[in-house]
Parts: C-alpha cells; structure tokens; sequence
C-alpha cells in the first residue's frame, strides 16, 4: 500500500484508519499460518505447543520477566509445566504457588520423564546441562522467541517493536483495550501497575506482546498489527552496525500479515524505505502537522505532560497523562494508535491515555528513606539514561537528583561510553557501581571506574563504588531529606532502591 513522505495512508475511511484491516485475520501467505476466530483461539493456542492440557514443557531460565510470562500462559491452557533458573526469586515463587514445579539450580536430572518440549530463555547457553539432556533424549528445544511466536500465531498479534519504550507501550497499548472493554491476552516485559501478572491469555482473538529485536528473536513472529516505537543503534555485540539493525526491522515488516499495518514514527517509516508493493497499510506518527497520528500543543504541568491528539484533520481532544516524562507522550502515541486502529472511538482514546498508571521499573515510585524520594528504572541505554533524569527532573523541580547507574554489559558500555558520560547532565550527584556481565567475557579496558572518570572529564559530580551492597551503605550515610534518588540499570541494581525503602 502506497504512503506519501507525510505518514498518509491510501484506502484509508474517513478517519485516517482501516479498522477492518486493522482486525483482518488473513492467513500469512509464504507460511500457511492462520489466525483463529474467537471461538477457537485459546483451544488453537494449546495445540499450537503440543499442550493439551495434561502436558508437560520445561522451561530454562524461567525467572526471566517474559520467559516467566509465558509459563504462565501454559499454565493458563492446562500444561503442566517445570523449570529453572540459577535462583528463586518472587516471579519463580508466584509461578510455583499457580501450580509449577520450579527448581533453583539447573542439573539434567531437572528434566522431567514425561517432558514433551523445552522452552529456554536467550540466556541459556547450549551447553546448559538441561538442555544438553533433551537433546540427547530427544526431545525438541525451542527459544523462548519461537514458543511465543507459536503462540502468537493462533492469535491477531499485536507486536511491540523499537530499541525503547516496547514495555510501556505493550502495557499501555493492553491497559488501553481492556478499559475499552477487549479482553486481550498479553505478555509484557515488566508489571504493569494495577495488575497482579504480566501475562494471560485473555478471551479476546487480539494479542499484545513485545518483539525483540536482540538475536533477531522478532522474527518469530506473525503478527497482524506491528508497531516499531523508535530504532538506534544497541545489541552491538550482536549486530555490526545501524544499517544492519534497519536491515533486521526491515524483515521483522515483512512478517507482518497480509493486510495488516505497520505503525511507526513517520521519520523511521521513510528510512525504513519499504517496497511499495508490501501490502500492509503504515501509519505515522510524530510531532509534525503532516504526522498522521500526532500530537500538538504539548506542555508539562506539574510534572506530567498535557498534549492534543490528533488523527489526520481531526483533534480528539486534550490528554493529560498520568506518568512524567516527554518521552512518555512518544509512547502515547504509539498506543493511541494501535487502539484507533483497533476501532476505538477517540473518546475512549483520551480517556484510557490518561488512566495508564505507568509500569514497574519504568520511573516507578518505590517509596521514601530518611525524607528522599526513592524512584527505580530499567533505563541501560544513554538515551535512556538521559531520558529517565529529565522525567525526574521534571516531577520533583528544585530537589537534588541523585542518578544510581549500574551500567550493563562490557560492550555497551564500551561503545556508548561518551554518551553515557554525557546522559547524566540533569542529575546533581551520580554513583556508578562495576558493570553488571550478560553474555559476554568481562573486558580488562572498560569500567564502572572508566565510565566515572569520563562523566567528570564531562563536567559531572561522579563517584564509584563497585559493589552494590556497598552502593546501599553509602547512600543510607548521604541522603538528606528532600533529595530525590533514581536507581537505573538491567541488572540487580534495583535491589539497592527496595532495600532502601525496606
């Protein structure tokens, strides 16, 4: 389908959106995959993964956030279902207390008789011994991305995509929907607030999931709606460079079902440069007056952002969001227009855009310790980073700002190392604790150490102290009442914002 350079979209109805085009259920051509109607979905789910009820899947690295969701799923449909992982944790004890059967070690006699499938998490190696047994017996292996694609296959996927923001905008984009009444399944990288679980099955033939794009694990996935939030450079201990992560983004759009849509910013959509002749309907977003789906009139009130929604020519009216951050109104906008897409009326729009409560460690508000506020985030990227202290800095004006980071992984600390020494300008104070090591050898060249040397060598007030209990003792002997500290990282350092507040 035919775009301009402005986002607009040809065989569009009156608003902008082809709704029915947005909902089809076309079978994807080069796979002969289908989506199920609503009657049959959950039932074409379970056979998908050879899980009739009664089955058993073992699952490596079950305590991972997503790998922990989709347990649960199997759950939801009758699986039986073990697992793994180096230690307990709560996502493991709440899996165990549904009904799975969960052991803090991994050892090939974890592997259970009657096991029909495997699940592992990216972070699994093949040498894993579990996993190494399997294969010895026979029995298929699969990556957490591929189950779930399996998944999502029997459903009319809504896939989340972009180097940034693809929890809050899965959590956004369900909270949305299920205000409107569509109980979606979902599977999201982190707890949205208000809810008791980050995954379930949902009644409705629509599924909200995240696609990522590290080991290409987002081309497992068919969906009928994609959205690509953002695209830069990461993961470059995988990929060699930002061409190559386009070139990937580029093929994550070709799985995108016939008669699907694409919903983009309209800046990636045009470098993106997609052939004219794929027949998925793109749908831009932006800043721009030429933006499809954009917003206008943006100010911060208060320490939250207030902005007009508009669809093409027409405004639907004001937003105020709930949660800080001016990158929080790019996220907006990529839930807007999934539910505008979806036949949402604008109305309902604006109101579940402003109910969305945020998701934890996504600038969550973990609580007090001696008169300072404690806050928590994921942040691991410098635009992250950056991103994450504005936000702070624009709810609490005029406190001091302490930034918390745990930089994670040697390479991208390595190579993001001057924009990391330059994100940390909005923070008074900053302490940087020893890289946290993920699939990668530690690198003897780069540093918590180094990184704090070139934060000041940029202007910053940087201290660094390696180990994260000894980050907790330091901080409880120098936060003063009315200071604001914000933990950041992928890692474990968001143990030190909890152990504060206790």
């Amino acid at each position: 389908m035919k775009r301009d350079r402005t986002g607009q979209v040809a065989n569009a109805d009156s608003r902008g959106v082809d709704p029915a085009k947005a909902r089809g259920r076309a079978a994807h051509e080069t796979t002969g995959r289908a989506s199920a109607g609503p009657a049959s979905v959950n039932a074409a789910a379970t056979r998908d993964v050879d899980a009739a009820a009664g089955t058993r899947v073992h699952v490596v690295g079950i305590g991972g956030v997503g790998v922990a969701g989709l347990a649960r799923l199997y759950l939801q449909q009758g699986v039986r279902v073990s697992g793994s992982d180096r230690i307990a944790s709560p996502a493991t004890d709440k899996l165990a207390a549904d009904g799975a059967t969960i052991h803090a070690c991994h050892a090939a006699t974890n592997l259970p008789d009657d096991c029909s499938r495997v699940v592992i998490s990216a972070a699994v190696p093949e040498d894993n011994p579990e996993v190494v047994r399997a294969r010895e017996r026979g029995i298929p292996v699969e990556k957490f991305s591929e189950a779930l694609g399996r998944v999502l296959d029997t459903r009319e996927g809504i896939a989340i995509a972009g180097t940034h923001g693809k929890t809050t905008v899965s959590a956004w984009t369900t909270d949305l929907l299920r205000r409107a009444g569509r109980d979606v399944g979902y599977l999201v990288g982190g707890l949205p607030i208000g809810y008791e679980i980050s995954a379930d099955l949902g009644t409705d033939p629509a599924m909200v999931c995240e696609a990522c794009e590290f080991d290409r694990s987002f081309l497992s996935m068919r969906p009928q709606i994609a959205v690509i939030n953002n695209i830069e450079e990461d993961h470059l201990d995988y990929y060699a460079d930002l061409d190559e992560i386009y070139a990937a983004f580029r093929e994550f759009v070709a799985g995108i079902r016939p008669g699907g849509m694409l919903i983009a910013p309209t800046s990636v959509l045009d470098r993106l440069d997609l052939p004219e002749d794929l027949p998925v309907t793109r749908l831009g977003t932006g800043f721009a007056p030429t933006d499809r789906i954009r917003a206008e009139q943006l100010d911060c009130v208060e320490g939250t952002w207030v902005f007009t929604l508009w669809l093409g020519a027409r405004n639907c009216g004001r937003v105020r969001l709930r949660i800080p951050g001016e990158h929080s109104v790019h996220n907006a906008l990529s839930a807007a227009a999934v539910g505008l897409a979806s036949g949402l009326e604008p109305a309902r729009v604006i109101e579940g855009l402003g109910e969305f409560r945020g998701v934890g460690r996504r600038l969550e508000r973990v609580g007090m310790y001696n008169g300072a506020v404690v806050l928590d985030d994921y942040a691991h990227h410098p635009t992250e980073v950056a991103a994450t202290l504005a936000a702070a800095r624009e709810a609490f004006p005029g406190r001091r700002l302490w930034a918390l980071f745990q930089p994670h992984q040697y390479s991208r600390t390595r190579r993001f190392l001057d924009a990391f020494a330059a994100s940390f300008g909005a923070a008074d104070r900053v302490v940087i604790s020893e890289i946290y090591r993920a699939r990668e050898a530690i690198d003897p060249e780069v540093s918590g150490a180094v990184l704090t040397e070139r934060i000041r060598d940029h202007g910053g007030e940087a201290e660094f102290v390696a180990r994260v209990p000894d980050v907790l003792a330091y901080l409880r002997d120098r936060l003063e009442p009315g200071d604001v500290l914000l933990t950041m990282g992928a890692g474990d350092i968001t143990g030190v914002s909890h152990g504060l507040v206790g």
